[in-house]
């Protein structure tokens, strides 16, 4: 994605974890969420200056139970909307295990890996876990053995 459409993503999300906050102030909603943002940070996510992290849309989800699609509005590209849908697919697969979503978070960045992650719709949640484990494991083997 280009900046403009990471500024789309972020305002979009923002506006819904706006609407999820609901009359809650920005410090009871991070209270309900374990403090694991600041309200600073609440503020800047909901005016759209800033993303909210993988780990931050896992943590609401969880405790709002919403899917992790739900932060999200449809592309209209339909290749950034694929990416996204598996991207999103893999988070829900994942998102009950924080060190998995963290993982994933930086593997993602990765161009090398993200043509693979597009042909993740045909996996069960459990192949997709065990997927992302596996590539956490030969990653971990690797910077333990670097050539």
């Amino acid at each position: 994605m280009n900046s403009g459409e990471d500024q789309v993503l972020a305002k979009r999300i923002g506006e819904r974890i706006r609407e999820l906050r609901g009359k809650l102030s920005r410090e009871e909603f991070v209270e309900t969420i374990d403090k694991f943002i600041t309200p600073q940070s609440l503020y800047r996510i909901e005016s759209g200056l800033r993303k909210a992290s993988d780990k931050v849309l896992s943590k609401i989800s969880e405790k709002y139970n919403k899917p992790i699609s739900w932060f999200y509005n449809s592309g209209s590209d339909l290749e950034s909307l694929q990416s996204e849908i598996s991207r999103l697919k893999i988070l829900e697969s994942i998102q009950n295990d924080p060190s998995l979503v963290e993982f994933f978070e930086k593997l993602s960045q990765r161009s090398d890996l993200k043509i693979m992650f597009k042909q993740v719709k045909d996996l069960s949640p459990e192949s997709i876990k065990r997927l992302i484990r596996i590539i956490r494991a030969i990653e971990n083997e690797e910077d333990e053995n670097p050539t």
